[in-house]
């Protein structure tokens, strides 16, 4: 989705901003899930997002998708940054 409240910037610098929000997102993650890990002895997953924040927010990835909530986020957020990267020549 394109961010149309964020007027007067170029596409580049949107997809800029894009890729450094999910690098940002995935080393928050990377290092939530390390601690979780280290504190409990598990893995963290989408189904403990509700222990960590109190409104929890996920992409909508569309009707058709099913998240799988076992799945770590960081998982996700790699996927998501392989696809930005995928889609930066539209920009």
């Amino acid at each position: 989705a394109y961010p149309n409240f964020i007027r007067g910037a170029s596409k580049e610098d949107i997809y800029n901003l894009s890729e450094v929000c999910v690098e940002n997102a995935l080393l928050f993650f990377e290092a939530v899930e390390q601690e979780y890990q280290d504190l409990y002895e598990r893995s963290f997953s989408l189904y403990q997002l509700r222990e960590i924040f109190e409104k929890t927010r996920m992409p909508d990835y569309g009707k058709s998708i099913e998240l799988d909530l076992n799945a770590k986020p960081s998982d996700y957020l790699k996927n998501d940054l392989e696809k930005l990267r995928r889609l930066k020549s539209m920009f």
